[in-house]
């Protein structure tokens, strides 16, 4: 699909510091974790993914019941299962590899 960002594409600066704060935010997550175990550079997933479907995977994240097998799970340094519980599990595995230069 088409890629949308809420940020205006000229003000780089503002542009970073909000990403930064994105990304401290996202690092309060479990979803933090998922990501490093996945493999998934937390920066390139900011990046890689439109805000508001960020917002709605930190959401998601927050409100998930499944925290007893994803904590497990993520204590044990392997995430086989994450399909099974994660409700964002595949969208975090569709993480473009690349981060797109700006």
């Amino acid at each position: 699909g088409v890629q949308t960002c809420a940020l205006p594409i000229c003000n780089c600066q503002q542009g970073e510091s909000y990403y930064k704060n994105l990304i401290s935010r996202i690092k309060l997550l479990r979803m933090h974790r998922m990501l490093q175990a996945l493999g998934i550079d937390t920066g390139k997933y900011a990046h890689g993914h439109p805000v508001n479907e960020i917002e709605m995977h930190m959401q998601r994240c927050r409100q998930c019941s499944n925290t007893e097998q994803c904590d497990s799970e993520l204590a044990s340094g392997s995430v086989q299962h994450a399909e099974e519980y994660c409700p964002n599990n595949s969208d975090l595995l569709d993480t473009p590899a690349k981060q797109d230069q700006h």
